[in-house]
């Protein structure tokens, strides 16, 4: 936890690079669903 603390721009880093990742997965995932329950999109 010290040296997590001590260098936020790492966690940050992680934290950033995971959110990417979750976001590449998920997308298609919503588009086929917004498209199936027959959302617009704008």
């Amino acid at each position: 936890m010290k040296r997590l603390n001590a260098d936020p721009g790492y966690v940050d880093s992680v934290l950033k690079d995971g959110a990417e990742r979750a976001r590449a997965i998920a997308m298609p995932i919503q588009d086929q669903v917004e498209e199936i329950m027959g959302f617009l999109k704008a």
